[in-house]
């Protein structure tokens, strides 16, 4: 009764405040899927890290060298990648996302094209071993953060999706670089993969953009409250 017998003007802007609030509501919700494409996309690029046995072979062949030898491009590789995440969050937290992932994209993509002028195993050793593993850690730092905190109900999910895009990086990058070794030989398909990484990644950390608080638990309030100001401007304009 009492919402009938308000003003028509209230009544409008009640109207106008609800269906903006749904309208705003569907925009977030459509709009935090777009960090999750782009972290998968990052990721599958990053976990090529793991498809390094495919150029084990060639390597030993073209230069004699031994399994213990290459092994180590590996492992040097992986320690890289874990001490980065140190540096890596605290840029993060200083300067944001995108210049992780950036970086992250960078050092991938000029490792891999430099690994294709190898000579010797101590220059591999750095172009793979350290500029790659150091660019997966600042890679990898970037898309599972921002993917959270799109997704504070849906937490595991989003942690999920990030770390099963990395993991699947090996599965498809590992079977497509064998077959561009046997047709164009391994040096051009560092190129070509790393020309690959660094434009994906070049493209995807655009994608590495916090919700600046609308959907995050702890910032919720506040991003609520930016959210309501936002209804009720729409409304005032209606009546």
């Amino acid at each position: 009764m009492l919402a009938q017998n308000a003003p028509p003007a209230l009544r409008s802007a009640d109207f106008v405040r609800a269906s903006t609030g749904r309208a705003l509501a569907e925009e977030d919700s459509m709009k935090r899927w777009l960090p999750i494409v782009g972290g998968i996309s990052l990721n599958l690029a990053l976990g090529s890290l793991y498809a390094w046995s495919v150029f084990v072979l060639p390597l030993e062949k073209e230069f004699g060298w031994n399994r213990a030898q290459t092994s180590w491009v590996y492992t040097i590789a992986i320690v890289c990648f874990a001490a980065t995440f140190i540096v890596a969050g605290k840029l993060q937290d200083a300067k944001g996302p995108r210049i992780c992932a950036f970086l992250g994209a960078l050092l991938v993509g000029g490792g891999f094209a430099l690994s294709s002028l190898t000579t010797s195993v101590t220059f591999l050793y750095i172009a793979f071993g350290v500029i790659v593993g150091v660019g997966n850690g600042f890679g990898y730092s970037a898309p599972t953060p921002v993917a959270s905190k799109w997704f504070p109900d849906k937490r595991g999910l989003a942690v999920g999706l990030m770390v099963g895009g990395y993991g699947a990086g090996s599965a498809i990058i590992g079977p497509v670089a064998t077959q561009l070794i046997r047709t164009y030989g391994w040096r051009t398909t560092f190129q070509i993969l790393g020309a690959a990484f660094f434009v994906d990644g070049a493209d995807r950390h655009r994608a590495a953009e916090e919700p600046a608080g609308r959907l995050q638990g702890a910032g919720g309030g506040a991003g609520r409250g930016r959210a309501h100001a936002r209804v009720d401007r729409h409304a005032r304009r209606a009546t």
